[in-house]
């Protein structure tokens, strides 16, 4: 199962969810999900309902990693053939006032995730994607961040707005990045998304915020502001149905024609680039002010 998950380039989280799904419906049997059969895999789904009471988005994790394990392993496809998925949940992100941000960011102690989580905030990154930035993807110039295979194995531009670029200035300065832009002494080289969610709750119980304030309620904030099919764009999701794939992308002014492909820049340039532009990107928006000043 492992190798069918890489063969389709599935990412090593999906790989450990899939394999720990299937594990836990043998161990229901204690029997090979060779031996299983429809019924099986029937009652099994409604154990998960009714006596583990488990979420439906838990529910649907279980029916996919099923669904994969007897479709293109076992050759078996008759067996979950007849099984639907249920109808997806649609529910109301959590969002946070100015003042609520305000509290939030004065309760992290640390320098790198401080600025790491306004990093994401400000640009309406996943958590993934801000803690993997090379020095490199900020570009001073354009006023643009490159995000590089974020989610679907996707690359795409994100805004940079002037305050941020300063923040990011002054980050340079103190930590001196040289390759990743939140570096870390693990074996990947840069901050882990298990770290920037434990920065991120302990912030939480520290200002003393009802609300449950995660990495990706940070990111929701650009969303609930912004509803244009230029902001799909920026978040790497899906345009709208009838935009025949068209998206938003910097346009090309003087400040940045010299910026032609293949260039190359110092590591300093990247971070200390010019701060005036007319690239549509620079045009920040008042409430991107607003939350970089908190």
């Amino acid at each position: 199962m492992i190798e069918a998950l890489e063969l389709r380039g599935a990412s090593p989280k999906t790989v450990k969810l899939y394999v720990d799904c299937t594990a836990r419906f043998a161990r229901h049997f204690n029997q090979s999900p060779e031996q299983l059969g429809r019924e099986d895999v029937r009652r099994y789904l409604l154990y998960l309902i009714h006596e583990r009471k488990v979420a439906w988005s838990t529910y649907k994790q279980a029916l996919a990693a099923l669904r994969f394990l007897y479709r293109w392993v076992l050759n078996r496809g008759d067996v979950v053939e007849d099984i639907r998925a249920p109808r997806p949940e649609r529910r109301l992100p959590v969002v946070l006032s100015f003042a609520e941000v305000h509290r939030f960011f004065a309760a992290i102690p640390s320098f790198k995730h401080r600025t790491l989580l306004m990093f994401a905030y400000a640009a309406g990154l996943r958590v993934s994607e801000a803690s993997r930035v090379r020095v490199a993807d900020i570009d001073g110039e354009r006023m643009v961040i490159r995000v590089v295979q974020g989610k679907r194995k996707k690359d795409r531009y994100t805004i940079l707005s002037p305050l941020l670029l300063q923040m990011l200035r002054h980050y340079w300065w103190a930590a001196r990045p040289t390759d990743y832009l939140f570096p870390s002494r693990g074996k990947l080289g840069h901050v882990t998304n298990s770290t920037v969610q434990r920065a991120c709750l302990e912030a939480q119980v520290a200002a003393g915020l009802a609300k449950e304030v995660t990495p990706h309620t940070l990111r929701h904030v650009l969303s609930y502001c912004y509803t244009s099919k230029r902001t799909r764009y920026l978040k790497g999701n899906s345009c709208c149905a009838g935009s025949s794939g068209r998206s938003w992308r910097p346009c090309r002014t003087a400040s940045n024609s010299a910026c032609t492909a293949g260039r190359s820049r110092s590591t300093r340039a990247m971070i200390q680039g010019v701060t005036g532009t007319t690239c549509v990107a620079g045009k920040i928006f008042l409430v991107i002010k607003r939350r970089i000043t908190v």
